[in-house]
């Protein structure tokens, strides 16, 4: 999921995001349906895009890696 909203700083089309963060199509519907339930993201004509709550959400997440580590 961080991978998906990495990958959608820009408005980008599903194709893009589906190999940035190598998912399945099926991977692809789950997360997104989820992403934009939560208002995560935002479909803008074809394209995806993170709104506001995904970029807190997603700095949140570096933040938590960072600070847990690679272990």
């Amino acid at each position: 999921m961080v991978e998906m909203l990495k990958s959608m700083d820009v408005p980008v089309l599903r194709t893009y995001v589906m190999y940035r963060a190598r998912l399945s199509y099926s991977q692809l519907k789950y997360y997104h349906n989820m992403l934009v339930r939560k208002k995560m993201i935002e479909q803008v004509g074809e394209r995806w895009v993170m709104t506001e709550k995904g970029r807190s959400y997603l700095k949140a997440c570096i933040i938590a890696n960072e600070i847990l580590g690679d272990d």
